[in-house]
């Protein structure tokens, strides 16, 4: 909620967030992880702002960043389309209720679950003609169903208002077995990638006073792309040499379905020069360490949790490597 209400602060409006720049949009957005979606949505501000704000769900799937869930939301609710929205919930819902089931496949059961929900479309809006039913309530409606009745685990089903044609419930009440549990079956658990090992080196260069750190941002990289990071031990192998070690540590983190293992050196530096090693993608750039530790420029998590621990270990001298 925190992040929602800075953001509303900075940004108010689509115009407000199109006028501004990537660097602040990351900056604000910073810890949350998923840039990606910071990236798309300021991409997508930037598409609409100069025409009307697109009201079909059509319109909506052309801006850069939203898919088939966002956009039958924003225009069932929004807009009252009579189209139906199927998030993770109303996903559970259908399942249930056509007895679909993950065992043939992610994309076979995506496909039939969408298939469905399109099926009925032209019901809702013959429904919504006649003034029968709103869009936005029925969208809203099948969330909450699938929320607090159609529940992963224990469903409500005696609550439900649409047990009767639920084929799951109907299986279940002529099940000969107590132990048979059509309820996880269907829709079934969703097919984890493995995870992928990567270790990485890192560098955190610190000037001789200990109060500003070397980042830099790279124009093109797999990931914390448009973010500023720690450079690594290749990328300053002339800079590393005029460091003083002071000591190592290590981060943890996941990015999609990579679990990464950062070793860090933490360097004070005899130097106040920028690294020369020629990179058009590759911007240097010395910063303080208290702009970094407020966030007031974009950095990953991660990285912003090991300065955090840097800068605990500079107040207690200590835990710090005797210098050589």
């Amino acid at each position: 909620m925190d992040y929602f209400k800075r953001w509303m602060k900075k940004f108010p409006s689509v115009e407000v967030l199109a006028s501004s720049s990537l660097e602040d949009v990351f900056t604000l957005w910073s810890g949350l992880g998923y840039y990606r979606r910071a990236r798309f949505l300021y991409e997508g501000a930037k598409s609409i702002q100069q025409q009307p704000f697109p009201s079909t769900r059509e319109a909506l799937l052309r801006v850069k960043g939203i898919g088939a869930y966002t956009s039958s939301a924003i225009a069932a609710i929004a807009f009252e389309e009579p189209v139906l929205v199927v998030d993770g919930n109303v996903e559970r819902v259908w399942a249930r209720l056509m007895a679909f089931s993950r065992q043939d496949g992610e994309a076979h059961f995506k496909r039939n679950i969408n298939t469905t929900a399109a099926s009925f479309e032209p019901a809702l809006k013959a429904l919504t003609e006649s003034g029968g039913l709103k869009p936005s309530h029925v969208a809203q409606g099948f969330m909450e169903l699938g929320a607090l009745i159609c529940r992963p685990k224990n469903p409500a089903c005696a609550e439900c208002p649409l047990s009767k044609e639920c084929q799951t419930y109907q299986q279940m009440k002529h099940a000969k077995s107590d132990e048979i549990n059509l309820y996880e079956q269907y829709p079934g658990p969703k097919v984890r990638p493995e995870f992928i090992s990567v270790t990485e080196n890192k560098n955190i260069i610190l000037n001789n006073d200990l109060d500003k750190i070397l980042v830099l941002k790279k124009t093109h990289s797999k990931w914390r792309q448009g973010l500023y990071e720690f450079p690594s031990q290749d990328e300053l192998v002339a800079l590393a040499r005029k460091s003083i070690e002071l000591w190592t540590t290590v981060e943890k983190s996941t990015v999609t379905n990579h679990r990464i293992l950062t070793h860090l050196k933490v360097l004070k530096c005899t130097t106040h020069k920028l690294p020369t090693e020629p990179n058009e993608n590759v911007t240097y750039k010395w910063v303080k360490v208290t702009d970094v530790l407020n966030r007031k420029l974009p950095i990953s998590a991660p990285m912003h949790r090991s300065l955090v621990r840097v800068n605990k270990a500079l107040s207690d001298p200590p835990q710090l490597k005797p210098e050589k």
